[in-house]
């Protein structure tokens, strides 16, 4: 036990004792100087979270939900929607045999090789554990509880691999290597459900909610899941009205109940100002199913009620002119900035649509075109292409090691008791005793 853990009863009867008026001051300093670095290190790094869904990294958030100094920093929490897949078990197994037949049995290579085996197997047999038993349901509920004691809303973003995002700090620190990109490990229901229950226990509020499927297939798809709301009541539906910034990039494996799920959460979102919708690759969007992808983007545009709409960004869609256009004159009082990327047109002309946002948005700028597509044309040509800026670089958290260390020692020896709100000073712990 260290000195600054000692009760201050304890304390003061030693420094009586052993006439050491110095050790009560000494003890003192040292945890005013470590409540402020904790506090520091809580605004620097707690803000953004990074996690994949296993028991001990859910149980390291609600640590930190629940920690006096760390909860209160939280803002933002990234959860990973890939899964462990056999893919990756295979292209492992293979490395280790090769590292055993070049190297030998007791070499370093094939030492590290079957460490990052077997815990990949760990994280495997946990990730299937949760989904079975419906673990991940109750440990986000706990952290969102811890959560909701010192801030109203937060956001949550559900992303499609376990990296660097926006500087988060990562909750697992095994780093696990990228996964194989075909491997059909996409977990979205299994991820997006949990989370969705937890707020609507604990009536949490969010206050940005991104959703991205980029590559590889969906297990929900091959399993059958759609995303389910009938448990949301029309009271707890009326949650995401918080909702300020809504980014869906759907995969064409998304299954089609799952895109109308989310589209009857955009309708409750009444106070959204940002928007980035995106239903699939730029090949599917064009030429599978056509009647389907009408449907799922009239859906969509429909779906928005909010009237203060500022900035849009459609990608990989297929639209009708027509609900387009109506979309457009709606929002054209409040909309700011419209990026179109690799959308297609049915029935109508780009070129009327263009003349349109020109004449009604601010200023040229704020729209932003690359590669649109007419497939009523037999030639399916891009008919506009327009470069800009790439996507941000990504920030990564130096000395991560540290960090980590430091993280795991706050969480398990708290400096002060969890009941203690953030920044208060006992009265009989000032410096001036």
């Amino acid at each position: 036990m260290s000195l600054e853990d000692l009760p201050t009863e304890l304390i003061a009867e030693i420094c009586e004792v052993a006439d050491k008026d110095a050790l009560m001051a000494l003890r003192l300093t040292k945890k005013c100087i470590s409540r402020s670095a904790t506090k520091s290190f809580s605004d620097q790094f707690m803000s953004s979270l990074s996690l994949i869904m296993t028991t001990p990294c859910l149980q390291r958030l609600i640590d930190i939900c629940e920690h006096p100094f760390f909860g209160p920093g939280v803002r933002r929490i990234f959860i990973t929607l890939r899964r462990m897949g056999l893919c990756r078990f295979k292209y492992l197994v293979d490395r280790c045999r090769y590292f055993t037949k070049i190297a030998g049995r007791q070499s370093e290579e094939v030492a590290k090789a079957r460490l990052v085996l077997r815990r990949c197997t760990d994280r495997f047999h946990d990730e299937q554990a949760l989904e079975k038993e419906g673990g991940a349901t109750e440990l986000l509920t706990r952290a969102f509880c811890a959560l909701k004691t010192w801030v109203s809303d937060v956001e949550l973003l559900i992303v499609p691999i376990y990296g660097p995002h926006a500087g988060a700090i990562f909750l697992d620190s095994n780093r696990y290597e990228p996964h194989d990109e075909n491997a059909k490990n996409n977990s979205l229901t299994s991820t997006l459900q949990p989370c969705l229950e937890a707020t609507r226990i604990n009536k949490m509020g969010l206050s940005k909610f991104d959703v991205s499927v980029r590559k590889g297939w969906n297990t929900d798809k091959k399993l059958g899941l759609d995303l389910n709301l009938d448990s949301f009541s029309e009271e707890e539906m009326k949650r995401f009205s918080m909702l300020r910034s809504i980014t869906f990039e759907l995969s064409w494996s998304v299954r089609y109940k799952t895109k109308r799920a989310m589209a009857t959460i955009v309708s409750q979102a009444c106070e959204l100002e940002v928007l980035r919708l995106s239903h699939g690759d730029a090949y599917w969007s064009r030429y599978d199913n056509i009647p389907r992808q009408l449907e799922l983007s009239r859906n969509a545009l429909q779906s928005v009620k909010s009237d203060r709409i500022q900035s849009i960004s459609l990608t990989e869609i297929l639209f009708s002119e027509q609900p387009l256009l109506e979309f457009l004159r709606l929002h054209r009082n409040s909309l700011r900035s419209l990026r179109l990327t690799s959308c297609a047109l049915h029935h109508g002309s780009w070129s009327g649509v263009i003349s349109y946002l020109q004449e009604s948005l601010p200023h040229p700028s704020s729209l932003k075109i690359e590669r649109l597509y007419d497939i009523d044309s037999d030639a399916r040509k891009c008919l506009a292409i327009a470069g800009f800026g790439g996507e941000e670089g990504r920030e990564c958290v130096e000395g991560e090691e540290k960090v980590q260390a430091a993280l795991s020692a706050m969480i398990e020896r708290p400096l002060d008791d969890p009941l203690t709100p953030p920044g208060d000073v006992h009265d009989d712990e000032t410096l001036d005793e």
